[in-house]
């Protein structure tokens, strides 16, 4: 069973998200190139059947709120509780108070809709922070409280410069929340090695690399992830940027032992989310 940590379903908000943010070409340019059908045709129940032939069982919708990427929290609620057996939700919260109070909105979000954990942009902003900026700990402490993880969208977009996105700024916070789960979507590429370096000192951080695992320097991650850190990495796709099949298949061509794509494509995630 594989578990594709971070996708985007196809519903009415994230479709409009998408196309609004950008040329839908320049989109599938950061990866193949390629537009999944069940994006191109508004979707869902095709996406379930792309996934099903790439022997993907679920996917971790994860959510994103800012200007030009407006994704309600409700709207991920609604399509997860559609199909609860295919999807989990993953809350996108404003830490600047934009679109909801950040506080409430967690709470909300799982507590209320009973989605699975939260994501932040920090950097995504005019006012932009950094992930160890102490105006954050509150919401860190808030789903170390709850007992959720905390996604946060890095790489090389995320902030006003690139140093925004460099993972050295979340040690501070994992150190200082040790039992709270944090996932380096995008994996802070293009800081491959260093990444991978906080990982190791921080077994608490996680970190998916998905389509930037095939940019420059990216077959690091895999060489991480099949060896020393196999328990911290995580298969995700990000689609619709990289169809499914895409993903599966260059994840294969590595040839990792069975074990390791085991806790990479499942095991990981599933303990992130709390139902291992």
């Amino acid at each position: 069973m594989i578990i594709d940590s971070r996708c985007r379903p196809p519903t009415k908000e994230f479709q409009a998200a998408f196309r609004n943010r950008n040329p839908v070409s320049n989109l599938f340019q950061l990866a193949s190139g390629v537009e999944p059908p069940s994006f191109n045709q508004d979707s869902v129940e095709l996406m379930f059947k792309e996934m099903d032939q790439m022997g993907i069982d679920k996917g971790v919708a994860v959510g994103r709120i800012r200007p030009k990427f407006e994704v309600t929290n409700g709207s991920i609620a609604e399509v997860v509780n559609q199909y609860p057996d295919r999807l989990f939700g993953i809350a996108g919260i404003d830490v600047w108070g934009q679109y909801h109070e950040p506080m409430a909105e967690t709470d909300k979000a799982i507590r209320t809709l009973k989605l699975s954990g939260i994501c932040i942009e920090p950097g995504g902003n005019q006012r932009a922070m950094h992930y160890d900026d102490p105006r954050l700990f509150p919401l860190y402490a808030k789903c170390d409280e709850l007992k959720v993880p905390v996604f946060l969208t890095t790489a090389f977009k995320q902030g006003p410069v690139l140093n925004y996105t460099h993972p050295e700024r979340l040690e501070p916070v994992a150190n200082y929340f040790p039992k709270l789960k944090i996932v380096a979507a995008h994996g802070c590429y293009p800081y491959v090695m260093e990444m991978i370096g906080v990982a190791l000192r921080c077994p608490n951080v996680y970190f998916s690399s998905d389509l930037y695992t095939y940019w420059p320097g990216g077959e690091a991650y895999i060489d991480a992830a099949g060896q020393r850190l196999s328990d911290q990495f995580l298969f995700a796709s990000a689609y619709p940027l990289s169809p499914f099949d895409e993903a599966v298949e260059k994840l294969k061509k590595y040839r990792l032992k069975s074990a390791v794509m085991e806790k990479i494509c499942r095991r990981n995630i599933e303990r992130v989310l709390g139902v291992a």
